[in-house]
């Protein structure tokens, strides 16, 4: 062995209520064996722990310490020289302890996340998978109840007594709200598995938002409320998945005559240089500005008792961000309390 490198420490494990660490802790010094001897204080302190001390190959113990905490030691040997470590030598290693301190710390704590985050992107992997898997299982029985009472409803198989209907339609009306909010969390968890395809194609987007409208038109009817749009009749080529685009205006367009007791909705479009802008206007109860920065963050309601009477997931808005942002395009929200709001998105052009 090349005798140049001096004697070599190693490893030692010292136990954490041994009179060496007790000592460190106390007083935060670098601890040097040589004093043990030649201090009295010191020397009547490890009094009885000699066994401690000859069992380190070392000349300096040096604690390491983050905020006050030992969390380490640091062994250091004999000089290669054979001298004594002077003052200045001793300040050195005390900088390089603490750096080392530091070091070690981060170390841990990057492997704390690291392994705080595998566990996290399990959870959402299994929570991702759980929500598909149920939500096929819910959709399967809820379809067959929303087809049979539409049958019903068509008088397929008979009259109905104006209670029968009644009741019926509600049947009908509650599976089909039921079943929008499923295909609502299994459209988010298909989005967090990343198992979303997109289908690209040649869109209409007069064709697209006349028949968003006309889905829309009964519930606005309802409230006595009017559907209008603004589209150029000459647009530029615009290619996207046209399921994804239909269901980004059916979410805006329901929002908005959600949460607008009267007046109007329009729908309108511009051609930008880059990209195509649609806009869904309200004339609705606003939003307000603390709520807007969150308006597309999954599960996110307004604070409101409009709101809160709307029910959903709040999943809307937050799918409908995941869907721009898939085209290349960009969503936001320009509101003010009691003054309506406008939320617009953008689709790239080819």
């Amino acid at each position: 062995e090349d005798a140049t490198v001096g004697e070599r420490v190693g490893a030692v494990a010292i136990r954490v209520d041994s009179r060496i660490v007790q000592w460190l802790n106390q007083t935060g010094r670098v601890l040097v064996k040589e004093e043990v001897q030649l201090n009295p204080e010191i020397a009547a302190y490890f009094e009885t722990a000699e066994g401690e001390l000859d069992a380190i190959r070392a000349t300096l113990i040096v604690p390491l310490k983050i905020e006050g905490k030992l969390t380490g030691i640091l062994l250091v040997g004999e000089k290669l020289s054979g001298d004594i470590f002077d003052d200045q030598e001793l300040e050195v290693l005390a900088v390089l302890a603490n750096q080392v301190a530091i070091s070690l710390e981060n170390a841990r704590l990057y492997e704390e996340l690291s392994e705080s985050n595998a566990q996290l992107m399990q959870a959402s992997r299994l929570k991702s998978q759980f929500l598909a898997s149920m939500s096929h299982e819910l959709r399967t029985p809820l379809n067959s109840i929303i087809g049979f009472s539409k049958v019903l409803l068509n008088r397929f198989d008979g009259e109905l007594t104006e209670r029968q209907e009644t009741y019926i339609r509600s049947v009908h009306n509650s599976g089909a709200h039921l079943l929008q909010l499923i295909n609502g969390i299994l459209d988010f968890s298909r989005i967090e598995a990343g198992k979303l395809e997109m289908i690209s194609e040649e869109l209409d987007l007069h064709e697209l938002i006349d028949e968003c409208i006309e889905s829309s038109m009964p519930l606005a009817r309802g409230k006595q409320m009017k559907l209008e749009k603004n589209v150029p009749l000459e647009l530029p080529p615009l290619s996207g998945d046209r399921t994804k685009v239909k269901q980004i205006l059916l979410n805006l367009l329901s929002n908005a005559i959600k949460f607008t007791a009267q007046g109007r909705v329009l729908v309108s479009v511009v051609a930008e240089p880059d990209a195509i802008r649609v806009s869904v206007a309200d004339t609705g109860i606003g939003i307000r500005e603390d709520d807007l920065a969150h308006l597309f963050e999954p599960f996110q309601q307004l604070d409101n008792p409009v709101a809160r009477s709307a029910g959903g997931t709040g999943l809307g808005l937050a799918i409908s961000k995941k869907f721009v942002e898939l085209h290349g395009g960009r969503i936001w929200a320009e509101s003010r309390e009691n003054q309506g709001s406008t939320f617009h998105f953008t689709l790239p052009l080819t």
